[in-house]
């Protein structure tokens, strides 16, 4: 018969491993979504209060609330042991499915959107090419226009100054 101890133990080294399995789904999430350094400080520092929190839920629950050396000593050889083990294969692993899933994803989408990107673009086409024409032909009017004011307005200043010096 084992003792309650060493099924506190093994459970803690089991807490250990899932911890780590938590842990390297944050490292998924970094590697499809990249963060800036206050990001990943603040999942470090969420990842690492929910780690206590769980391994104080088994402590409090197994150990009537007391610390026992051998307890943190499961958690963290259990994280090292997922580390060590399978931790580069369930992050490159994950890492890929979850790629492959968003590309299906995308395919999916585009091939929705596709008809009504289809309808759009045919009812849209006379507006496209009023506005090719009214852009290359407005273009050198304002220019002219532009140049016209710009001449017409030294005189009007000059002529407000004028009237104003005679006032």
């Amino acid at each position: 018969m084992v003792s309650e101890q060493a099924l506190t133990f093994i459970l803690t080294v089991l807490t250990g491993c899932l911890l780590g399995l938590v842990y390297d789904l944050i490292r998924i999430i970094r590697r499809i979504i990249r963060h800036n350094n206050i990001a990943m400080n603040m999942e470090d520092f969420l990842f690492f209060i929910l780690c206590g929190f769980v391994v104080f839920l088994i402590l409090f629950n197994d150990n009537y609330g007391e610390i026992r050396f051998f307890s943190l000593i499961g958690a963290t050889l259990g994280t090292i042991i997922y580390f060590f083990s399978l931790s580069s294969m369930i992050v490159e692993l994950g890492t890929r499915l979850i790629l492959k899933l968003l590309m299906f994803l995308n395919l999916i989408i585009n091939v929705i959107l596709y008809p009504i990107k289809l309808v759009l673009n045919v009812l849209l086409f006379p507006f496209k090419i009023l506005y090719r024409f009214m852009r290359t032909h407005t273009n050198k009017k304002l220019t002219k226009t532009k140049k016209w004011f710009k001449i017409k307005g030294r005189g009007v200043k000059r002529s407000i100054k004028v009237i104003f010096k005679k006032v």
